[in-house]
């Protein structure tokens, strides 16, 4: 809810552009057995009394389930086989969490902030002022160093939070250290398979697997391509960062203050590390398996292994794997990190409150800051699912400002490439020009030479201009060529 009330309002202030991240995208739990089938009824009973759940629908009826999504029945018997159940709640979303963050940096830079690419902070020392000194080299044509002199630092670099932290030499650190898991997904990108399932479906976990292995199938929208995702499935890579470092990295951060916590937690969890393991060595049949779980009727040819990411799990000083995202601060609130899994986009901006939160701000301007969040974000400081109203108020003004009308997200891939030619189309003529399409790409940093690839590869009459149906059937296909394979 604070990640609704929070949008809400950057909407409305025309900090973010649009709402064109977020579409509706109603969430399904999905069962089947007898035994789960009790646990999913008993759940929403004890859900459906809280005012955040109170829209939730629950079925055991084949049509209704089907209705909800066609592929969880596509394949699977009516009657005769094994009892399903499902729980939907209508209030869902889908959030394009990279275009949002294109959004973000982008009103931080107009709004007068300095965003600094291609940076790699080297050093991290503490002043006796208690303000920091951050050394950072530059990656790019200067491959310069500078010193940047800060009261207050973020440690959020995702893999390298830990390694940040540690360099700060806070004692708060000490004792931390940090598992690699990687997050495998089976992508599909057929729009007749699509089209069966426009929500985000969920099923319990397996025995002895982390919670961040809860099998979904995950409706997607990326930038005007529409598909469904499948996982994840845990793999292993000793890197912090998904496609840049290297395994030393990761063994630097190993040092005699956490090294028989990581010892413990290895001894402590052996079912997870077996999971792990299977999960690391499961061949393509058994994939295909555990997504027929939930589509009986998956065909292997429809849908191939990319490789999302990459994330740190904590292994706090007792010895104990975390599976959450932790905030770590120094004692005098002038350096916070952020540990752990990475926040999804539902609750990312919670997270951010937490880190302000942390940070030694003093009595007046905390009140300042609690004063300004409450206006931004009603629910700030509040329990939805104790003041009666307040549910319904953040989801009225979400539904009014970011899941309708002008400034609203978009279901259909097909309207998303229409808006997205609207605002290229400068001058309204219904044809697109290199020198229209360079100036809007180039301000979303694409460089002169793909986007004369794509003008290229658009324009298949090769008339110098692009009509609104090249660009239709176009646009998708570059997007789709754009997508990471993995065997």
């Amino acid at each position: 809810m604070t990640s609704l009330a929070f949008w809400s309002f950057l909407v409305e202030k025309s900090i973010l552009p649009d709402a064109t991240f977020i579409q509706p995208a109603p969430h399904i739990l999905f069962v089947h057995g007898e035994e789960k089938r009790e646990w999913l009824k008993r759940r929403v009973e004890k859900l459906s009394k809280l005012p955040a759940f109170a829209a939730t629908e629950y079925s055991e009826d084949y049509d209704t389930i089907q209705k909800w999504s066609g592929l969880l029945c596509n394949g699977r018997p009516r009657s005769g086989g094994e009892v399903i159940a499902a729980s939907r709640h209508p209030d869902g979303t889908e959030v394009n969490y990279g275009l949002l963050t294109r959004h973000l940096v982008q009103s931080f830079g107009e709004l007068g902030g300095d965003v600094q690419l291609l940076s790699t902070v080297t050093a991290l020392r503490q002043q006796a002022d208690k303000r920091w000194l951050v050394a950072v080299h530059k990656a790019d044509l200067t491959d310069s160093n500078q010193v940047v002199r800060a009261r207050f630092v973020f440690a959020g670099g995702g893999g390298g939070s830990l390694s940040l932290l540690q360099m700060a030499g806070i004692p708060e650190v000490q004792g931390y250290g940090g598992m690699p898991v990687s997050g495998k997904f089976l992508v599909c990108q057929k729009l007749d398979v699509v089209e069966q399932n426009l929500n985000k479906v969920y099923g319990p976990a397996a025995v002895s697997a982390p919670p961040m292995s809860v099998p979904h199938i995950d409706f997607r929208s990326l930038y005007g391509k529409d598909v469904i995702f499948f996982g994840p499935f845990a793999g292993f890579s000793p890197m912090l960062f998904k496609v840049s470092g290297t395994p030393l990295d990761w063994l630097a951060t190993i040092n005699w203050h956490n090294v028989l916590p990581m010892a413990k937690m290895a001894m402590s969890n052996l079912p997870l590390v077996k999971y792990l393991i299977k999960e690391i060595f499961a061949s393509k049949g058994a994939q295909l398996e555990a997504l027929r779980e939930f589509y009986p009727a998956a065909k292997p040819e429809d849908w191939t292994m990319v490789w999302a990411g990459q994330r740190i799990q904590i292994v706090n000083p007792k010895g104990e794997l975390q599976f959450g995202t932790e905030v770590l601060s120094s004692k005098d609130g002038t350096l916070v990190g952020l540990l752990g899994a990475s926040p999804g986009a539902s609750v990312s901006p919670q997270i951010a409150l937490e880190v302000i939160n942390k940070f030694d701000k003093g009595a007046n301007s905390a009140f300042q800051w609690h004063l300004a969040l409450s206006k931004w974000i009603p629910c700030y400081g509040r329990d939805v699912n104790k003041e009666p109203g307040l549910y319904d108020q953040i989801m009225s003004k979400a539904r009014k400002v970011l899941l309708a009308g002008n400034t609203a997200g978009y279901r259909s891939s097909r309207v998303n490439t229409a808006h997205l030619f609207d605002l290229i189309d400068l001058d309204h003529d219904g044809t697109l020009t290199m020198k229209e399409v360079s100036k809007y790409l180039l301000g979303q940093g694409m460089a002169k030479e793909q986007i004369q690839a794509l003008v290229n590869a658009l324009d298949t009459d090769k008339s110098g201009t692009i009509s609104r149906q090249e660009f239709d059937e176009g646009f998708g296909k570059v997007v789709s060529s754009l997508l990471p394979k993995s065997d």
